[in-house]
């Protein structure tokens, strides 16, 4: 989501080209535990279409074919739900700011 952390809980706000970690679809790739990954998607030019899992340290890792996978603190995430066409509403901020 926006790396601009000036938003607010509650408020709406538009990303035609978010990085989404979903928590409701499945993993959509043939990976070992995929049962436990969910679907992520980023738009780096072209849409990168993966799946995500949390470490035993809480961290969040993305894996996209042909891609080399990544790692971030899951606390520098924000929550939120999408209200439509490229719109969304901020249920939680991250717990950390980052400038």
């Amino acid at each position: 989501m926006p790396r601009n952390y000036q938003l607010k809980v509650g408020q709406v706000f538009e990303d035609k080209f978010p990085t989404i970690y979903y928590i409701k679809q499945p993993c959509g790739l043939p990976l070992v535990n995929k049962e436990h990954m969910r679907k992520y998607t980023s738009f780096r030019g072209v849409w990168d279409v993966g799946c995500w899992g949390e470490t035993i340290d809480g961290d969040v890792f993305t894996v996209v074919p042909k891609m080399a996978s990544s790692t971030m603190p899951k606390k520098l995430l924000m929550r939120v739900d999408t209200v439509g066409d490229g719109k969304f509403k901020v249920l939680d901020l991250p717990k950390i700011q980052v400038p």
